[in-house]
């Protein structure tokens, strides 16, 4: 994987986000979904879990980042997303 590119469209440039220039868990992302809170994005890693994003000013701020926890029932049931979809509460 190579991360997320982000595509100006004034500039008409990629920028590219991946584990070393950014706080991305990895760089197979699998699934990136808009939030309905403003510049911030859902990411579902191939193998590091579920992370919330903030992605503004052509930087990346992870806010929350998701992993399966054996010890909380209610936890996130695995590493690998391979789908996503935001409910009303976000």
């Amino acid at each position: 994987g190579i991360g997320i590119s982000k595509f100006d469209k004034k500039t008409k440039k990629f920028t590219n986000y991946n584990t070393t220039n950014s706080p991305l868990k990895d760089n197979n992302v699998r699934v990136l979904i808009p939030s309905r809170q403003k510049n911030k994005y859902w990411i579902g890693y191939n193998q590091q879990g579920l992370g919330l994003a903030t992605i503004q000013n052509n930087q990346i701020k992870i806010e929350k980042h998701y992993v399966p926890d054996p010890k909380n029932s209610q936890s996130i049931a695995g590493k690998v997303i391979v789908s996503l979809c935001e409910d009303r509460q976000g």
